[in-house]
């Protein structure tokens, strides 16, 4: 199911509802509502999340390993140094 999927991957990404929403541009009421089964994730969502958290897509809506395309350190590190070009004039 892909609202398990999305809370076991916030969970391996050690994030809270809250900052899994942000770094999503979406609040912790829509995570909370997708993980739950209150509301079903659109295409477009799903997506989203697979760009920004670089999660293999056939993973997320079909559960087929990997679950990412590279490893989730390397997701933070190559994160922090988009975040730091972008501060550059």
């Amino acid at each position: 199911m892909v609202s398990a999927r999305l809370r076991q991957l916030r969970r391996q990404l050690r994030l809270t509802q809250a900052a899994f929403g942000q770094r999503l541009g979406v609040s912790r009421d829509v995570i909370g509502n997708i993980e739950y089964g209150r509301v079903a994730p659109r295409p477009v969502f799903l997506q989203h999340v697979c760009r920004v958290f670089r999660v293999n897509p056939a993973w997320l809506l079909e559960g087929e390993d990997p679950l990412f395309h590279c490893e989730p350190a390397r997701v933070n590190d190559l994160d922090e140094v988009i975040s730091l070009f972008s501060d550059l004039t």
